[in-house]
């Protein structure tokens, strides 16, 4: 093997230690964490896992997910949930929810597409998010998945503060094109 072979494979290894897998077994999901994002565990309620990427401008980026049993559709089938989805059933929860945290919020781009057989909503808006203990709103952008299957429904959510959103997109892409369903 010649050296600059050695050297590509030496670099494909080292990028893909420096990233790492978390899996949460009991609400059955998996992703992919880029370097220097941590898995900070669990939070409260129903965030079954949270992730911290760098800090721009004194602020946490992060991603989140959310899952709880979905009663609704647990004798669905995920073609049955996939049409209702494709029909736009999830597509103003995304707006929705947006909106719950900050009137103003925009969606800049809203779509389905399929994951692994899953018919997935994503949505990408900039809103300004409450700040804590009588701080300003933080501007912010975030973008999310939607995934339902048959009894359970899963909400990732990324967020960074909108100046500093360039950084870690690559990261958001990565982060939310890995997220799959294990069970």
């Amino acid at each position: 093997m010649n050296a600059r072979l050695l050297a590509a494979a030496a670099l494909i290894s080292t990028a893909a230690l420096a990233q790492q897998s978390a899996k949460n077994d009991q609400w059955g999901f998996e992703v992919t964490l880029p370097a220097g994002w941590t898995d900070t565990g669990t939070s409260d309620g129903e965030v079954r896992a949270a992730y911290n990427g760098p800090q721009i401008e004194g602020t946490n980026t992060n991603c989140n997910v959310t899952a709880n049993d979905n009663l609704e559709t647990s004798a669905m089938t995920q073609f049955q949930i996939n049409a209702e989805v494709n029909g736009g059933a999830v597509s103003d929860q995304s707006v929705a929810e947006a909106k719950s945290l900050d009137p103003n919020a925009q969606v800049l781009s809203q779509d389905v597409v399929d994951m692994n057989g899953i018919a997935v909503q994503r949505a990408d808006f900039v809103m300004n998010f409450p700040g804590q203990g009588g701080a300003a709103p933080i501007p912010v952008h975030a973008r999310k998945l939607i995934v339902v299957t048959p009894g359970r429904f899963y909400n990732v959510n990324c967020m960074a503060v909108q100046s500093g959103y360039e950084q870690v997109k690559a990261d958001f892409d990565s982060i939310l094109g890995s997220f799959k369903v294990t069970k």
